[in-house]
């Protein structure tokens, strides 16, 4: 009993957690997937993009850049270091089959408000947003600790603010979480425990940041398996390999070792101090180098000026093309719209028309219902002169009848007079 206590419970705090808010018209469909990429490509100034090939055609969205589709759904949207510039739509959330979303090292690509829209990305595994802009306090959405995809979650060098969701009301929350960077950002607070716990965690990144107040977490440290950046480890570089050393405050990847290496963007390199011979022919060389630049450059710059006119021209078209489309999408809502209000009023009218018919039956009815009232009337009315009608006869021949007793009654007694004159006559005559 109480484990199916423990389940529901656990069921609940997801809903609360992970609930999706926004209102997808068809998720999944072709067509408004195109849609919402579209609205993207819109939002964030595609035309101006490092690469945006065979975006807004009309090909398959699954072969325009940076999409990559499985069986004909989307699934991956690589648009990192794209030069994305604009506002990321929350409509983006919409796209609910996507496992991988790219969109780092877009320094001008600005997150509004929260991301609240990452909750409704049930399959999500890559969320890449570091080196982008969060503005407006945004911070991580509480459905990360419901979260059953996600693996990689980068939110690092933004100015995300807030806690890490300390999931405490959770049992197994993120388990698939294997890679976190928090590092170089405004967030606060301390680092949960429950990362400690992941069984699948390979590293969490949470220096250059006030997490554990510039510190690590006090954790019992005897079973964690996983690797944890914390602190101010970067900023001690200095110290290490002296001015040479490339500490900027939120240096990506940034690893150092007791050699006086370290690793930056995936490459491995030793800091060597240089005397002035070696820095002059390094700087000669240079020079040659921009020369030749330069010189190349000049050569090129028709070419580019070509080129960037014949993109301009192309961009124009798309621009018209989109425009017509979107002009066209307008029209066939808005006869969609008319056409819905049309069957509306007609339904209405039917409607109307339908209940006058219901009251002239019942009209109908209750005149009926007043016929029949007045016809049983009448049948009484007509049943009581019948009986009347009889009384009255019975009460003739009543009459009769006493008329015809008297008139008997009468004859008998005027018959016994006679009769007794006659006797008397009789009698009288013979004593004469």
């Amino acid at each position: 009993m109480n484990k199916l206590l423990g389940v529901f419970f656990v069921a609940l705090l997801a809903l609360v957690f992970a609930q999706c808010e926004l209102e997808c018209e068809v998720p999944g469909d072709e067509e408004e997937v195109k849609y919402w990429l579209e609205l993207l490509y819109e939002e964030t100034n595609g035309d101006e993009w490092t690469h945006n090939d065979g975006w807004l055609s009309d090909d398959d969205y699954c072969e325009w850049y940076g999409v990559t589709c499985e069986d004909g759904v989307l699934r991956h949207l690589l648009l990192q270091d794209n030069n994305l510039v604009g506002t990321v739509p929350e409509e983006i959330g919409c796209l609910t089959e996507l496992k991988t979303l790219y969109l780092s090292h877009n320094p001008d690509l600005i997150f509004e408000d929260n991301i609240d829209w990452f909750c409704c990305l049930e399959a999500l595994k890559y969320f890449h947003i570091n080196h982008t802009k969060l503005i407006d306090d945004v911070t991580i959405p509480e459905c990360l600790c419901t979260h059953q995809g996600i693996q990689y979650f980068y939110v690092q060098h933004t100015h995300m603010t807030g806690p890490i969701p300390d999931c405490c009301d959770v049992d197994d929350p993120v388990p698939g979480g294997q890679e976190f960077h928090f590092e170089c950002t405004d967030m606060t607070g301390d680092i949960p425990e429950w990362f400690k716990d992941l069984v699948g965690l390979i590293e969490i990144y949470t220096w250059c940041s006030e997490f554990n107040n510039g510190g690590c977490p006090e954790w019992d440290w005897e079973d964690f398996e996983g690797k944890i950046h914390c602190g101010a480890d970067v900023f001690q570089c200095e110290e290490l390999c002296g001015k040479d050393c490339p500490h900027d405050k939120c240096k990506p990847f940034l690893h150092i070792f007791d050699d006086c290496t370290y690793k930056y963007k995936g490459k491995v390199n030793e800091f060597k101090h240089e005397d002035k011979d070696d820095k002059k022919d390094k700087d000669s060389k240079h020079d040659e180098k921009r020369d030749k630049d330069q010189h190349r450059d000049k050569d090129s710059k028709h070419d580019e000026k070509r080129d960037k006119d014949q993109d301009h021209r192309d961009s124009d078209r798309r621009r018209d093309s989109r425009i017509s489309g979107r002009r066209d999408r307008d029209r066939d809502y808005e006869e969609r719209d008319e056409r819905d209000r049309d069957y509306e009023q007609d339904r209405d009218r039917d409607y109307e028309e339908r209940d006058d018919r219901d009251r002239d039956y019942e009209e109908r009815d209750d005149r009926d219902r007043d016929y029949e009232e007045r016809d049983d009337r009448d049948r009484d009315y007509e049943e009581r002169d019948d009986r009347d009608r009889d009384y009255e006869e019975r009460d003739d021949r009543d009459r009769d009848y006493e008329e015809r007793d008297d008139r008997d009654t009468d004859r008998r007694r005027d018959t016994r007079h006679s009769g007794r004159r006659d006797r008397d006559y009789d009698r009288d005559r013979i004593h004469r």
